[in-house]
């Protein structure tokens, strides 16, 4: 906030970008979650798949957050990792679990903690 600004001209800043929004979930509409529970429950294959890539999703929100938090590009990020950037974009795809031997080398790089 700037000096002399008050507190009222951030929330009506605020209040602008939720004024859409109801305060209430609507009735009949489902959450994310909710449906992403269902799709677990519904399909054995996917709710595999899902615990199968949880590994890889974890590393890639952690890449993904260590780049942001400094202001990395992927390819910065890779030789960080010595590794390339289409390394790092599939890291970040959270689609594949990596090797072990990439883990090693990559996190003990960027000094990450899984």
């Amino acid at each position: 906030m700037a000096r002399g600004e008050d507190n009222r001209s951030a929330r009506t800043g605020c209040q602008r970008h939720t004024a859409g929004i109801p305060s209430r979930w609507p009735k009949g509409i489902k959450r994310a979650e909710e449906v992403h529970a269902a799709a677990l429950a519904a399909d054995p294959e996917f709710a595999a798949e899902w615990e199968r890539l949880a590994l890889a999703r974890m590393i890639s929100t952690t890449l993904i957050a260590y780049r942001s938090d400094r202001g990395l590009s992927q390819r910065e990020l890779a030789k960080l990792l010595g590794g390339s950037q289409p390394d790092v974009v599939a890291l970040e795809s959270g689609e594949k679990n990596p090797q072990i031997e990439t883990l090693i080398k990559g996190f003990s790089g960027c000094r990450c903690r899984l």
